[in-house]
């Protein structure tokens, strides 16, 4: 793998043919992070068997361990190193990269985050935040510019220059701009004697398409106040997104689902108490979307799939209704700057 200091696949359409119940997913304190440079055109997902390509403990991918302040840049497209030796995970031309990433032994608490290689300046939003000695994952899509690299920069708290962390990133997939669908098969060949002509070109298959909107939140100043049982979270600002008209904000804390389908519904927002969220769905709660910990000032974190039987279903995330605790979103969690609480939603099928 190309680096610098200091400065068996499967294409598998966003809009996934299969769809089970809920999702469960369990990845300790991390979540779902998006980060983007600037609007993507549409594009599909391509999921690969898991493949590390970053892991500072041996040398992989980075030499050594990050250090506070100090940006360092991971290429991603191309010939990298993996453990099994030089190859091709992520090919040029790709426009996103999805992976999971682990911050592991930090020597003081502070964020993580995870950027477009073509970025400049320090970051102001955390893609995982952690405790000193915590290790901490997370689940990261992130925009890859032309040169298919990211940028990734650990910030402790206070700003030191001298407290490291070592990062470890795997590969789980990647997207690419859709297009047409390949073109298909030809007719069957005539009977022996003069060639038959030859049968008439399929149709093409559909173009690919992410139905995606990202909003969040920074605390402080966003959720000022406890949110009391059966409150919802306030989620007052909005990223990037590809689904226009597909999902629209009606107010700080609740979205229009304007299309019948199932969306995947991916949170995480820094809690202070022990609690739990779920998702509603025109002010019902989703029982199978209930997601919570004992206890710690980490993020609680969730990906669920939820289904809509009329247009203009209205989503919310909430405390409980029968919870017994109000809730505080912590601000500045391990480190300086605002806490991000991120809730994205998409289209899947």
């Amino acid at each position: 793998m190309q680096f610098t200091r200091g400065s068996g696949n499967g294409m598998i359409r966003s809009r996934w043919a299969a769809v089970g119940a809920a999702v469960a997913v369990s990845i300790g304190a991390g979540g779902l992070f998006v980060a983007s440079a600037a609007p993507s055109p549409a594009a599909s997902f391509v999921a690969v068997t898991p493949v590390r390509l970053v892991d500072t403990r041996d040398d992989l991918g980075l030499e050594g361990a990050l250090v506070s302040m100090q940006a360092e840049t991971v290429q991603i497209t191309g010939t990298v190193d993996t453990l099994g030796g030089p190859a091709i995970v992520v090919p040029e031309g790709a426009t996103a990269l999805v992976a999971n990433v682990t911050a592991v032994s930090p020597s003081a608490a502070g964020f993580l985050s995870v950027r477009p290689g073509d970025v400049v300046g320090d970051p102001s939003t955390s893609s995982l935040n952690f405790l000193g000695q915590q290790t901490a994952p997370n689940s990261v899509t992130v925009q890859l510019p032309a040169d298919g690299d990211i940028d990734v920069f650990y910030r402790a708290a206070g700003g030191t220059t001298t407290d490291t962390v070592h990062l470890v990133l795997d590969v789980v997939g990647y997207y690419v701009e859709g297009g047409s669908g390949e073109q298909g098969p030809e007719g069957p060949e005539g009977p022996e004697g003069p060639e038959g002509p030859a049968g008439p070109q399929g149709d093409p298959g559909a173009d690919g398409s992410v139905l995606a909107a990202q909003f969040f939140a920074q605390s402080p100043p966003d959720n000022a106040a406890t949110i009391a049982p059966g409150a919802d979270v306030e989620f007052p600002q909005d990223g990037p997104t590809t689904a226009s008209g597909t999902v629209v904000r009606l107010g700080a804390s609740s979205f229009a689902l304007t299309e019948i389908g199932v969306y995947r519904v991916s949170f995480q927002v820094p809690i202070t108490e022990a609690g739990q969220l779920v998702v509603t769905i025109d002010g019902i709660e989703v029982a199978s979307t209930v997601t919570g910990r004992f206890t710690g000032t980490t993020p609680i974190i969730g990906t669920v799939l939820v289904e809509t039987v009329d247009a203009n279903s209205v989503l919310t995330l909430r405390n409980p209704a029968d919870s017994s605790f109000a809730l505080e979103v912590t601000p500045m969690s391990g480190g300086n700057s605002s806490s991000s609480a991120t809730l994205l939603i998409e289209l899947i099928g």
